[in-house]
């Protein structure tokens, strides 16, 4: 594991017309973004529903999003995946935007959701990108199918609930972090139902709990929109989908870290470590080919203005060409 402060090449501060540049082309579909969607039936008959971004022929990128928000959340990068020759696969998980609920304590069942999807397309190489936690559901699925997963970036802080685990893994940790992700679950949902304003209040919330960096970002009046529009869709089947997603964050793993030989790059405003305990250096230490790469001078948008940078570091990831997988 390799640690690194890093300043990325460019400006090395937010601006308004920098985070303009990224979302504009991507702010005039709002109403084909709410529509435009694709739905697998699974094999438990459950919907799980996906929109894709950026090159339709492109390299296949699975994208995870983050906690509290939807599949729309990867229309931040579209531009920027289209000019980079991606496909970017944005999957809403169970109980967010157009996929069907299901009850789950570990992010390993929508893995197993995710093995069906790619079947399902033909793919048999992609890589992942995620932000903020959607790391832990893409190392569960580096994890599951491993030959198919070839490398993988993760953007922002990520929860590190689970690795408390790793100091007492016989003993009542575990008990103890499952009882701490449940508290999380129902603690999110009771304030759901009082505080029925979330999603009109949630830029305010955003602007109150990140740093310096990122309320200057948020003076876009573009990354507002699609940001309320993207939790507008996370919520839309209730809050029981998010709530569930929220305490994954604190959930174990139920395997070995130290037994993933998958690539993966963390970056993350050196700004976004603030927040106690979400950081992605002390997960880039559990795995052996992990390396934590910290953005000075930047939050948690830092990717706003760097998108084309990052996106073409997965281009770089040599893939198999797509193929159809024997029945």
């Amino acid at each position: 594991m390799t640690i690194s402060n890093e300043r990325l090449k460019g400006k090395t501060h937010l601006t308004k017309l920098a985070v303009s540049a990224v979302v504009t082309s991507t702010a005039t579909k709002t109403g084909w973004l709410e529509a435009e969607f694709n739905t697998l039936r699974l094999a438990s008959s459950r919907i799980l529903a996906w929109s894709e971004f950026g090159c339709p022929d492109g390299l296949p990128v699975l994208f995870f999003h983050s906690n509290g928000s939807s599949r729309l959340e990867a229309c931040l990068f579209h531009q920027q995946a289209r000019l980079s020759g991606l496909r970017l696969i944005a999957v809403d998980r169970p109980g967010i935007g157009k996929s069907e609920f299901c009850f789950s304590n570990t992010p390993e069942p929508f893995a197993h959701d995710l093995v069906e999807l790619l079947d399902h397309l033909a793919l048999t190489s992609v890589s992942t990108l995620t932000l903020g936690h959607g790391a832990v559901y893409a190392l569960a699925l580096a994890q599951l199918d491993p030959a198919r997963i070839k490398g993988q970036i993760s953007l922002g802080a990520i929860p590190c609930g689970p690795l408390l685990t790793l100091r007492g893994a016989n003993g009542l940790r575990p008990w103890m972090n499952r009882g701490v992700a449940t508290l999380v679950r129902h603690g999110w949902t009771l304030r759901e139902l009082l505080d029925r304003k979330t999603t009109g209040n949630y830029i305010d919330t955003l602007r109150r709990e990140l740093c310096k960096y990122d309320r200057r970002a948020l003076n876009s009046s573009e990354l507002r929109r699609i940001l309320v529009l993207d939790r507008r869709e996370a919520l839309s089947q209730g809050s029981r989908g998010v709530a569930q997603d929220e305490s994954m964050g604190f959930a174990p793993f139920d395997y070995q870290l130290a037994k993933l030989t998958l690539d993966v790059d963390f970056w993350q405003g050196r700004g976004d470590d603030e927040r106690v305990g979400r950081s992605s250096v002390l997960l880039a230490q559990q795995l052996p080919k992990g390396r934590a790469h910290i953005v000075t001078r930047q939050g948690y948008f830092f990717f706003l203005e760097h998108a084309t940078q990052i996106l073409n570091r997965c281009s770089s990831i040599r893939l198999v060409q797509p193929a159809s997988i024997a029945a």
